[in-house]
């Protein structure tokens, strides 16, 4: 009943203005928007890095599988996603580990992304987006709203760039009913409301998120649409729903332990993003601690249905 559409990049356009530049493309098959022009394109845009009066080309996401799956890369092999357990990860993959030194490379070689530090710096004053000090924002579609709110300047948004491929990730959320339910009956009809098209209508108009359902989307363009620096409905659509040519459901919906996972990302990625140690040297590593998860979730579920399980 819930999606963040797919990921792709926000940007001020009055930046882009400002440096002469012009806006990347709406169309999603455009080879031409590659994780190296957008870097280059970053550049030009990056004035005064590491100073406090700073403004950076680009932010974008500390997820390692969001890097790894343009790179043609996943921390993760195809029976963890089939099952939801499996023995091992391949987090050190190659190409796992050249699409996080790239993330690193635009801190501290290209030096047109914000350090960690320096981020949350800028975050104290807001949004780091929404600040004015953020040229391009790496994020999903559904924070049109959040991030036109009060932000002084035209909003863009470019797709996924391309590297081997520029599959990105879309987090759709589901709702369930617990099998315990002291009222079957009322759950259904509140499921049946909240997927149907009314519910769907109601939603995006309560919450200016947007829509699952493909018949319900228009009132949500109509009204997200103005939001925009776009000249053309067409563009918007184009850059907005792209992504469904080419994306994968976030890898957190596939596991029984997400929780687990996510927390060794989230300790032990800063240990690259702060250049303390190289992804070559440090993913290894987070193997070693993601593989440690995986076993003990595989030991306790081997004998259950999940190994029996199709992926749908």
């Amino acid at each position: 009943m819930l999606t963040t559409l797919g990921q792709g990049i926000f940007y001020n356009m009055d930046l882009f203005d400002k440096a002469g530049l012009p806006y990347p493309p709406t169309d999603w098959q455009d080879r031409s928007w590659t994780m190296e022009r957008m870097a280059e394109v970053a550049r030009r845009l990056t004035t005064n890095w590491g100073a406090e009066d700073a403004v950076y080309g680009l932010v974008t996401t500390a997820q390692f599988h969001f890097w790894a799956y343009p790179w043609g890369g996943d921390p993760f092999k195809p029976e963890w996603y089939a099952h939801g357990i499996a023995t091992e990860t391949q987090a050190d993959h190659p190409l796992v580990v050249q699409s996080l030194q790239f993330r690193v490379d635009l801190i501290y070689r290209y030096q047109v992304h914000p350090t960690p530090g320096e981020q949350s710096r800028i975050a104290q004053g807001g949004h780091p987006f929404k600040t004015g000090r953020v040229a391009m924002w790496w994020g999903t579609g559904w924070e049109y709203a959040s991030l036109a709110e009060g932000a002084g300047f035209r909003l863009g948004f470019a797709p996924f760039p391309w590297k081997a491929t520029n599959k990105t990730v879309a987090f759709t959320d589901g709702v369930m009913i617990t099998r315990r339910t002291k009222a079957p009956e009322a759950s259904w009809a509140l499921v049946k409301y909240l997927t149907s098209r009314e519910g769907q209508l109601e939603y995006a108009r309560a919450t200016k998120r947007p829509p699952t359902r493909q018949d319900a989307l228009e009132p949500w363009v109509t009204s997200t649409f103005p939001l925009t620096g776009f000249t053309t409905v067409r563009q918007f659509e184009q850059a907005t729903f792209g992504f469904l040519s080419n994306y994968i459901d976030n890898w957190a919906h596939y596991t029984i332990n997400a929780r687990e996972l996510q927390a060794i990302q989230d300790r032990e990625g800063p240990v690259m993003w702060r250049n303390e140690a190289s992804p070559a040297q440090h993913m290894p590593v987070v193997k070693q601690h993601m593989d440690a998860v995986l076993r003990e979730a595989y030991e306790r579920f081997k004998d259950t249905r999940l190994l029996k399980d199709t992926r749908c």
